[in-house]
């Protein structure tokens, strides 16, 4: 393709042209007005200085010293518009005239700015993101660069700048418009003694105030030559704001480091000015969002028009009439899944093509919408507000070796601090794991075929997904124990989850093997045989039940993975979906759930064709295998998936909680989620999303325990120490981040980041409320192993979870809960 021969303008001609554009147009309207005033404009003398300093950063004449024409009389305030617009036209003769700097130079060579093929790549490997720019509710300065320019310091390193458009039509390069009342500005007028370009890392004057005071945003920041160390101009275009004006001065950048973004968010006012009938929590004193919406209600049947709050805790919409404040929406932001921008392209499924709003989905089946009137321009505003606040880890990765960073980006940080700032709380001490192994018969030394080991994976260096206490078989060789875990997916060698003390039976977990297509470790298969040999039923072979469907099993191969194909151990596979066919079948019941009705036969149709029903019942009927393996037939069996942290752990808790009446009772059953989900390295905070938008990790994989567990209360309630109530108020907290039980991926990133100094645990409310949570049917002398009914018509669905916030749902149980 043929180049153009016309010679490219370059940054500062392009820059100024822009500005004579604006100053041009007001200098004729100027003088078509009858008053034959001063112009109230000036070009800024940090404009000036900017050139300079770019010049002197580029390490080449970017434009000539300005500052030898400062005697200019486009440099007064006094001076006319049209000697501005002469004095400017002259210097821009400056750029067109051919000159000795570097700049003309390369606009001969009709090659500005070339980036080389090494810089291309550098370019495409090199992406940089200031932390300022993560405080604005919106870009809020825009390089007036066409879209992938690139400009280079004297070590030619490339940087980017926000990639924008030049503006093709006249307007004001610095526009300003304040929702406040006691702000008044006019978008030029009043900009007099602003300086709305800054070359330094701090707040950035915004104008006047009606009473003479200076207005500052710490949400409005300016890029800087100096910070950035690049040959560039930072021209501010402040944009609409709508939260209004922080107080104080900018954070410092290695406080940026230090803060969430959430902390950093500007406080608009205290919970106490609300005005509302609501307990607040200790610690969520401050609103960071205040807006007026409007709220739609069930396919727009319904709309009404009041204020949308949020706070660090939760959101809120306020119904406000001259008679009356009414709560209408109250969700605690952690429960919050996804937020959308309705209107244009994207439709609403609550309401009509005409809609134009902001819609939130909840991870409790409720979608809320909040429209907006498209005039005011504000939509995409609320939307980086809303999302900066509740999903601060889709802006920054999560630090997660700086715990007062990661813990200040969760409301049970602050909650801490109020209730009980230096005291560590009972719960998390409830758990006691060499207690909880002796219970089951096993003794720490002299056992003939287990021992607790409290040093192999005393630093986490073994497995550091596993807890700090392992039980392994007592005779086999401890050096051999590196060799077994290097065969298995994240080292997360067999260990022993359950130990009957009469028949010596057990119950262990493990990942799968790194057999791949053809590989074999024999440590692998003597642990394995070890562990069969355990089992006083002599020559009984070791049942290896790989949760996957066995497509899947065999597809692991050619990624690595695998399964046992060992004469010495009987495989099955028990086709149990993966983590992202479980999310896609909750989301279709939510969608059921929400446009239907039980009136409604498509209702019924819809829940069933979402099969939720139909995998709670195939993990119930596995656990049932197990149940009969181990209690039947007195066989040892090893529970595997891929990872071992999800599936597996569904299948040994559950077969765990049939099996032992002691993890029936309510501290039993917390000992169990301790024990099972949390110190094996069940991955919370990657399932359930916390402060994350990213959904490729989530899934409902404790909520699907949680779901059995209920199937089993409806089969057995006599044989429960806890309620219905009990699972609902753990199934609220998984995810409301009140509590940091349910927050970290590992007991290694527990440990590591002084969970329990920083948080405070679920289990401590819950057990200072236990009488609220007991089953008056629970009969504590039945100790029999139950005997679970996983047939199609018996899984019930937990229309107290699932449909509690559905505006025609009446329970009683539910209604104790609010």
């Amino acid at each position: 393709m043929k180049k153009s021969n016309e010679p490219k303008n370059n940054l500062i001609q392009r820059l100024l042209n822009s500005t004579l554009k604006f100053t041009k147009i007001n200098d004729d309207a100027h003088q078509q007005s009858p008053d034959n005033g001063k112009f109230n404009y000036e070009l800024p003398d940090s404009f000036i200085q900017a050139v300079d300093n770019a010049r002197t950063k580029a390490g080449y004449d970017i434009l000539p010293h300005l500052h030898h024409q400062s005697t200019s009389p486009s440099l007064s305030s006094s001076s006319s518009a049209h000697d501005t617009y002469k004095y400017l036209q002259t210097v821009t003769e400056i750029f067109r005239s051919a000159s000795n700097n570097d700049v003309a130079r390369m606009a001969t060579k009709k090659v500005p700015f070339r980036r080389t093929p090494r810089e291309r790549v550098q370019q495409q490997q090199h992406h940089h993101t200031t932390a300022p720019v993560l405080l604005s509710p919106r870009a809020t300065f825009r390089m007036m660069m066409p879209r992938n320019f690139m400009m280079f310091n004297r070590c030619r390193q490339p940087f980017h700048f926000t990639p924008m458009n030049m503006r093709q039509q006249p307007r004001p390069m610095f526009q300003m418009r304040f929702r406040h009342d006691n702000i008044s500005l006019n978008p030029v007028s009043k900009l007099v003694h602003s300086k709305p370009t800054s070359h330094g890392a701090g707040p950035t004057n915004l104008g006047v105030k009606d009473d003479g005071t200076t207005m500052s945003s710490s949400s409005e920041y300016v890029a800087s030559p100096y910070q950035n160390a690049s040959s560039a101009i930072a021209v501010l275009d402040v944009l609409p704001l709508t939260f209004g004006i922080v107080r104080g001065q900018i954070p410092e950048t290695n406080y940026l480091k230090t803060m969430s973004i959430p902390e950093l968010q500007p406080t608009i006012c205290s919970t106490k000015d609300l005005s509302l009938q609501i307990d607040f929590l200790p610690g969520e004193d401050e609103v960071k969002c205040r807006e007026d919406l409007t709220y739609h209600r069930r396919k727009r049947k319904v709309t009404y028009d009041g204020e949308l709050i949020v706070t660090k805790y939760r959101l809120l919409f306020v119904r406000k009439s001259p008679d009356s404040i009414e709560v209408l929406v109250n969700v605690p932001i952690g429960m919050i899944s996804q937020i959308e921008k309705i209107g244009g392209q994207k439709f609403s499924q609550i309401n009509d093509g005409a809609a134009y709003g902001i819609e939130i989905d909840c991870k409790d089946v409720r979608r809320l919408f909040f429209g907006i009137a498209k005039e005011q321009k504000y939509r995409r505003t609320v939307y980086d507000q809303l999302t900066r606040l509740i999903f601060p880890f889709s802006i920054v990765k999560p630090d997660i070796t700086n715990p007062s960073h990661f813990f200040s980006s969760f409301f049970a940080w602050n909650y801490k601090q109020r209730v009980s700032p230096s005291k560590i709380d009972k719960g998390w001490t409830l758990y006691d794991k060499v207690q909880d192994y002796t219970r089951m018969g096993i003794r720490r030394h002299g056992d003939a075929h287990w021992t607790i080991n409290t040093e192999i994976n005393q630093d986490y260096s073994l497995c550091d997904t596993y807890p700090d206490v392992l039980v392994l078989p007592a005779n086999f060789d401890t050096s051999r124990f590196q060799q077994v875990a290097a065969f298995r997916s994240r080292n997360r060698l067999p260990v022993l989850s359950w130990y009957c003390g009469d028949t010596y039976v057990t119950i262990t977990r493990a990942s799968q093997p790194l057999t791949g297509l053809n590989r074999k470790s024999q440590d692998d298969v003597e642990y394995l045989q070890e562990i069969a040999n355990t089992n006083v039923n002599q020559g009984s072979k070791l049942y290896i039940l790989d949760a996957r469907p066995k497509v899947n099993a065999i597809a692991n191969k050619a990624n690595g993975g695998g399964y046992e194909d060992y004469a010495e151990c009987e495989l099955e596979f028990h086709n149990i979906q993966n983590i992202h066919v479980m999310r896609e079948s909750l989301n279709k019941l939510h969608s059921a759930i929400r446009y239907g009705s039980e009136d409604d036969k498509n209702w019924f149709n819809d829940s069933a064709n979402s099969n939720w029903l139909f995998h709670i019942r195939t993990i119930l009927t596995s656990v049932s295998q197990i149940v009969s393996l181990v209690n039947n037939e007195k066989r040892s069996v090893l529970v595997h998936c891929s990872d071992g942290w999800d599936r597996t752990a569904q299948l040994t808790s559950l077969s765990m909680l049939v099996l032992d009446p002691y993890y029936r009772t309510l501290e039993g059953f917390i000992i169990l989620i301790e024990k099972e989900w949390i110190s094996f390295g069940h991955k919370f905070l990657l399932r359930i999303g916390h402060a994350d938008k990213h959904y490729s990790e989530q899934s409902p994989v404790f909520l699907q325990f949680l779901d059995c567990t209920y199937q089993l209360l409806q089969q057995f309630e006599f044989a429960f120490e806890f309620n219905e109530k009990f699972l609902l108020v753990i199934a609220d907290h998984l995810y409301t981040c009140q509590y940091g039980t349910f927050l970290l991926n590992s007991e290694k990133l527990r440990t590591d980041m002084k969970i329990s100094e920083y948080t405070m645990s679920v289990w401590t409310p819950l057990l200072q409320e236990r009488h609220s949570y007991l089953n008056p049917l629970y009969n504590a002398n039945s100790s029999q192993v139950l005997q679970i009914n996983s047939t199609l018509n018996q899984i019930k669905l937990w229309k107290n979870y699932y449909c509690q916030h559905m505006p025609d749902y009446q329970s009683t149980v539910v209604s104790a809960l609010r």
